[in-house]
């Protein structure tokens, strides 16, 4: 009930009616973020200022009343600026900083208060007023529209941390405290919810039509809602996404979704030579898509990893029945998508899937795809083909590991970064993806981060993929998820299934990656190849492959007693190249000399 109250100060009854009157329409209307802590607050500033002994001309004076915050200035602004010579102290309310003009604030395209600010209008269209910290965090990251982070890292940056600067200890969410300061936002109740103002919806509005997106906006609510994201009840299987149409709407023209998924379906079945330059891709927002960066790579109709430059040669002499990926069982005159459905498999000991549940349905809703968690032995993420009669899963040639730049500095550091690769390979699985999540730049060992992408595409043979955040990470497993179903429906026959071989299923996955993690004398003998000079994991296991023990190659080094540059070259020679010269030399030196 709104208080009949009167000032003490008669030259305050102007403002003690227009905030009565304020009161009363708010506790008519009663809009959703109106609860009686809401009223509670109003009630104790109201009296405040009711009892204020002198007269309150300024929002400068109104501000220093207890109980006044940033959203009673914004309110009563216009109050204050129809009294003549009240208006100039209208920027005191924003720090005591001399107001710069007319000028308005508006947020810059693609930075973080752009996101959160786009976030926040679009879901009051939705009739959603507010939202808390981690909602708005989950819904910015997931829109695309920002091209940093927005959640602070765990554990970085905090306050007294050993090591931590000033730098490190903000984030892309210190962003929210100029929308704040600006007026853009509220912030209300314990815990916080953050709500948009009437300022920040127009502010909201001139960002979406400076960016062409305005007429857009209501697509996407009406798509969102129209998702039907279902739920499935399964044993040991957390479900955070539901049915998977064949076919995504991505409020895109269908030539640009062609051309995306064409980039990625090219990506898996390319191959590249001696000469031919590396082809990288990255997502522009402003080009609405995926776009090539570097020449083009050549295309040959089978995948291939990438291998190293000395051993390219030969190696399509003895892995060619190792090139073409392997497809899930299909019978005669059947067709891939009206028999199996593709879904994306993410580790369940992967920490954001806890916090960024809902980010993870938007992205199961946006690209119409469905994504369930399970414990995986090896990688991030899998994609399997289900079968939609008798539910068996046949694990396709596709595997990705995620790693944030921190974590993939600690890694390089401690060498869990060589041995993460070589069970990655291990697995059978001829696909691999490697996920590189943040600026390199940002951090410590810069070089040596951007060394091992290189050496990793380059060298190894693995797809490494570029993102700016975990945000731009779950979009990339999006596209990647449509690329592939379409590149299984394009290729899947029943006489293609018979020469290409057949993917394992689930469980035959799960317990070959079991077998893989048991250490034997070959592991043992790989881990120490490893150590030397020049000899990556394609050579050890090139070499593993003729000697599986350092007794074998010891042996042979024996029979070649007295004959020095053979010995050196022998591994070379038996290889036809995949061991390099350097490296022959090098484990003859390391095991005989």
């Amino acid at each position: 009930m709104v208080s009949e109250q009167r000032a003490v100060c008669e030259e305050n009854n102007a403002l003690v009616e227009y905030m009565r009157k304020w009161w009363t329409e708010m506790a008519e209307n009663k809009p959703k973020n109106y609860t009686p802590n809401t009223e509670k607050n109003i009630r104790t500033a109201f009296t405040n200022v009711c009892k204020h002994k002198t007269p309150i001309t300024t929002l400068k004076e109104f501000k220093d009343i207890k109980g006044i915050g940033r959203w009673f200035l914004t309110e009563m602004r216009e109050f204050f600026n129809s009294i003549p010579g009240a208006s100039q102290d209208d920027g005191l309310a924003k720090g005591g900083k001399k107001a710069r003009g007319a000028r308005s604030y508006l947020p810059q395209k693609n930075s973080v208060a752009y996101a959160l600010l786009i976030s926040l209008y679009r879901e009051r269209i939705k009739g959603i007023e507010f939202m808390h910290k981690q909602e708005l965090i989950d819904a910015a990251e997931a829109s695309g529209l920002s091209r940093v982070a927005i959640a602070p890292e765990r554990g970085r940056g905090k306050p007294g941390q050993l090591g931590s600067s000033a730098k490190e200890f903000y984030s892309g969410w210190s962003s929210m405290g100029k929308l704040i300061d600006k007026g853009l936002v509220y912030k209300i109740s314990n815990p916080a919810k953050y709500m948009l103002s009437d300022a920040g919806r127009k502010v909201a509005e001139d960002c979406l039509a400076r960016s062409g997106m305005l007429d857009s906006a209501q697509n996407v609510v009406s798509r969102e809602e129209s998702s039907d994201s279902g739920e499935q009840d399964k044993e040991n299987v957390v479900v955070v996404s539901a049915d998977s149409p064949t076919s995504a709407d991505l409020n895109t023209k269908k030539s640009m979704e062609d051309d995306i998924h064409a980039e990625f379906i090219e990506r898996a079945t390319t191959r590249t030579t001696v000469g031919d330059a590396s082809t990288s891709y990255r997502y522009d927002e402003g080009q609405n898509g995926f776009t090539s960066v570097g020449s083009t790579v050549s295309a040959v109709k089978h995948a291939d990893y990438v291998k190293p430059c000395s051993s390219l040669a030969s190696l399509s002499d003895h892995r060619t029945s190792q090139d073409v990926l392997r497809l899930p069982p299909l019978e005669d005159l059947l067709k891939f998508e009206d028999v199996y459905q593709v879904v994306f498999i993410l580790d369940d000991r992967e920490q954001f899937i806890r916090t960024r549940k809902r980010m993870i349905e938007k992205i199961c809703a946006e690209y119409k795809i469905q994504i369930e968690v399970k414990r995986l032995p090896v990688g991030d993420g899998i994609w399997i083909a289900r079968h939609k009669q008798d539910h068996t899963e046949y694990v396709l040639d596709f595997i990705v590991e995620r790693k944030n730049v921190d974590d993939l500095r600690s890694s390089i550091r401690d060498n869990r970064y060589k041995d993460q690769k070589l069970r990655l390979k291990r697995t059978g699985i001829k696909k691999i993806m490697y996920v590189v999540e943040g600026d390199p730049n940002a951090c410590e060992g810069a070089d040596s981060i951007k060394t091992a992408c290189f050496t990793t595409e380059i060298l190894e043979g693995f797809d490494v993929q570029r993102t700016s955040g975990l945000g731009d990470t779950l979009r990339r497993y999006g596209f990647l998820t449509l690329a592939i179903a379409d590149y299984y429906k394009l290729n899947s026959t029943s006489d293609e299934c018979k020469t290409a071989g057949t993917c394992p299923t689930y469980a035959g996955f799960i317990k070959n990656c079991d077998n893989v993690d048991k250490m034997t004398v070959s592991d043992v003998f790989a881990t120490q190849l490893m150590q030397v000079p020049q000899v990556t994991e394609d050579i050890a296991v090139a070499v593993l492959d003729y000697y599986p023990t350092l007794y074998s190659l010891a042996n042979a080094y024996a029979e070649l007693e007295g004959d020095a540059l053979a010995q050196e070259e022998w591994l070379m020679k038996i290889s036809k190249g995949v061991v390099n010269g350097v490296a022959s030399k090098n484990i003859y030196r390391f095991v005989w000399a």
